[in-house]
């Protein structure tokens, strides 16, 4: 009789601490999970687009000021100020739910150019805006952050802010990571033609860098504006109306945010 008593006690708590160390792993994992990730303030994110350090302004020329509805860099800043948000407590779990599926799917890609199990190293930085004043609400990166516009994280499926979530984390890993870049456009065989002027009329993107790329068949790639722009989105992308003829980091972020299929 004992030694069954012995046999089932040993049998608990073997059971027993393995259910504990379970916990524990799913505790640090989550634990883990959440310093990944950083929700910028309405006020942080305020001070980071007003500072500039990327030199973004900088980079617009005449069509990107009437496009955006200003006349100087002054006025834009006065929009910034109006465009910051905080985010509720449910857009931002809706993110950190796209954030666990992103992560998940970014784990099982790898190229010679991109690498699934790094871009999972770079911190989730996020920010949000609450209107169209800022960069006309459409999701893009500075410097290493995320900035998304609350009412389309709202209404959007959690689908699509995934693909999104996918999307921007890749131009932020090509920010870190200009090496990867290159390798993707030796391989993918685009060639740099030029610097961006004014004459060309291309719009300025916080995601790309400012040079004109053309691809193995002489295709040059670029987004332009139509004629007296109304908006930043008031434009035409060439040689195909599609994004992914933007530039090679849209191509790239978008061929690799396609493979995502939920």
């Amino acid at each position: 009789m004992n030694l069954i008593f012995l046999f089932f006690l040993c049998l608990f708590c073997i059971v027993f601490f393995m259910i504990i160390n379970q916990l524990c792993k799913l505790i640090i994992n989550h634990e883990e999970f959440q310093n990944m990730i950083i929700f910028l303030s309405k006020e942080q994110l305020n001070e980071i687009l007003l500072k500039n350090e990327d030199n973004y302004y900088q980079r617009f020329f005449d069509l990107d000021l009437k496009a955006r509805k200003i006349n100087s860099i002054k006025d834009y800043q006065s929009y910034i100020q109006q465009a910051v948000g905080n985010g509720d407590t449910t857009i931002k779990e809706k993110v950190l739910k796209g954030i666990q599926k992103a992560n998940t799917f970014f784990d099982h890609v790898d190229f010679e150019y991109f690498h699934g199990k790094k871009i999972n190293q770079i911190p989730w930085k996020i920010g949000f805006v609450q209107n169209k004043l800022y960069e006309n609400g459409l999701p893009h990166t500075r410097k290493d952050i995320i900035i998304l516009n609350q009412e389309n994280v709202k209404h959007s499926s959690l689908h699509n802010l995934i693909k999104t979530l996918i999307h921007e984390k890749i131009h932020v890993y090509q920010k870190i990571y200009p090496n990867d870049v290159k390798k993707y456009i030796q391989l993918k065989k685009f060639k740099k033609i030029k610097r961006r002027e004014s004459f060309d009329q291309i719009r300025a993107n916080p995601d790309l860098d400012d040079y004109i790329y053309q691809d193995e068949f002489y295709n040059t790639y670029k987004a332009l504006y139509n004629k007296h722009p109304s908006s930043i989105e008031d434009i035409t992308y060439y040689p195909r109306n599609n994004q992914s003829y933007e530039h090679p980091n849209e191509k790239m972020a978008i061929d690799i945010e396609y493979m995502y299929k939920g």
